[in-house]
């Protein structure tokens, strides 16, 4: 046998530089079919050229964007010369027949937009496309590297394709509160629940490796890397959620704790967790299932601290936002102070052992004045906000007294003035579309004080 030769080591490319014009994306297009009669068409998909947003590498948004170009194309939705605005574009030349066409990623996007279902997408050629990402680096369960270096993963392909807004690309990487979870000490990496997020833990490890050289204190550990493959989602879940099952339907699985997720291993988003100092309760939702739940109060259980699962409800309102789709915790239960804690008065606590814990130790449980920002945004990451919304309440506390609030909710800014709060209001509005506002966006790795036990009176059971 010959000597083993060493793999070569990992390198991150440079940046990759941004047309900060309009650029012409290609002209082999051009030649091969405007002889032919046939108008092209180019587009940029989220988080690269002039194109607003992150990619995701899978993720639904890539899905989306051409989709909104084919409706575009259509007539079905408008554009405009500008992002914000500008001059409305409308593409009277279109007979409502488009066909899309790209090689290796640029096919994976025909691909995309193909499951869409999308009317007026006549025909696709993907050339060499990604049909899963979880087979493009992975073969019969080994770690593939086509780059030649070992731990290549699909955060390669994120760098390579993440030509947007340089001012954005830092915000893109990392959304810390949704992978991480610091209680006192203690430092938990979650499993996250899309594949296109599961090495984003990686942005914070140099901080917290540091942490953990300077501080003999400090625990670092992470949950289980999950595999997610195609058993831990439920098949054609979104389709069927969105073209088959009734608001009846949505509810009683809301009610019963069925989501995206299957039991197939422990899944969580460390996001759906809110501290109370030793009992941490933690939301059953799209992206916590059962048995990630189990986990935590086993994992807890032996750091001794007390894990409880709640559950919400979603109102019969139908000029109330609905809560079919729970996720994360941050607008629905937000302690204060010791012995204050909001909730949504919308999509309450139906877990009536929460109720019976809270009222045992005293606790007030004020309903949150309604959301007053009307949001405009068009451009989004992770789902459209228009109109008001509950993220209202995804606020950040500095101590017991002060607490930092979006700037335009001013609904809330008042009734937590009334309650004695110092609130701080911070415009917040462009972030928001983003993928959360101030309690998503920020992750407290250090408070003073002790870990305090503010439910002695416990509920059997819970």
């Amino acid at each position: 046998m010959g000597a083993r030769a060493d793999p070569p080591p990992r390198t991150n490319p440079p940046p990759i530089e941004q047309e900060s014009h309009r650029p012409l994306i290609a002209r082999s297009l051009l030649d091969t079919w405007v002889p032919r009669g046939f108008a092209v068409v180019h587009s940029s998909s989220p988080g690269t050229g002039l194109s607003q947003g992150c990619p995701t590498v899978g993720g639904p948004n890539e899905a989306l964007a051409p989709k909104a170009v084919i409706d575009w194309l259509n007539g079905r939705a408008r554009g405009f010369t500008a992002p914000d605005g500008g001059e409305q574009v409308r593409a009277l030349w279109c007979t409502g027949k488009v066909g899309m066409v790209g090689t290796s990623y640029n096919g994976t996007l025909c691909v995309a937009a193909a499951t869409t279902g999308v009317e007026g997408l006549e025909a696709v050629i993907p050339v060499a496309p990604n049909t899963s990402y979880y087979h493009y680096y992975r073969s019969n369960g080994l770690v593939r590297h086509p780059g030649g270096y070992m731990g290549e993963d699909v955060d390669v392909l994120y760098n390579f394709i993440h030509s947007g807004d340089p001012a954005r690309r830092e915000w893109c990487d990392c959304n810390v509160r949704d992978v991480t979870m610091i209680h006192g000490n203690y430092i938990v990496e979650a499993t996250t629940v899309r594949r296109s997020r599961i090495y984003e833990r990686f942005n914070l490890r140099p901080l917290f490796e540091q942490y953990f050289k300077e501080d003999p204190e400090v625990v670092h550990f992470a949950a289980p890397m999950p595999m997610l493959t195609d058993e831990s989602y439920v098949k054609n879940y979104y389709y069927d959620f969105e073209n088959t099952w009734t608001d009846e339907d949505k509810r009683q699985k809301l009610h019963n704790w069925e989501f995206q997720l299957t039991e197939k291993e422990p899944l969580w988003d460390a996001a759906d967790a809110m501290r109370f100092g030793k009992d941490i309760f933690h939301q059953g939702s799209c992206v916590t299932n059962k048995g990630g739940m189990d986990w935590l109060k086993r994992m807890f259980a032996a750091l001794g601290l007390r894990l409880h699962h709640v559950l919400f409800d979603t109102p019969k309102e139908k000029d109330h936002p609905d809560n079919y789709h729970p996720w994360h915790i941050d607008v629905n239960l937000v302690p204060l102070r010791p012995g204050l804690c909001m909730y949504n008065p919308d999509w309450s606590p139906r877990t009536e052992e929460l109720w019976e814990l809270f009222k045992k130790n005293d606790w007030e449980l004020i309903p949150a004045a309604r959301p007053t920002r009307v949001h405009k945004n068009k451009v989004y990451l992770t789902g459209l906000y228009e109109g008001k919304s509950w993220i209202s309440m995804n606020t950040f506390s500095i101590d017991p007294k002060t607490v930092c609030v979006e700037a335009g909710e001013t609904a809330y800014c008042e009734q937590l003035d009334k309650l004695g709060f110092e609130v701080v209001p911070i415009p917040y509005e462009k972030v928001i579309p983003f993928g959360g506002a101030l309690h998503c966006t920020t992750l407290d790795v250090y408070r003073e004080g002790g870990c305090e036990d503010y439910f002695p009176k416990q509920v059997k059971g819970y």
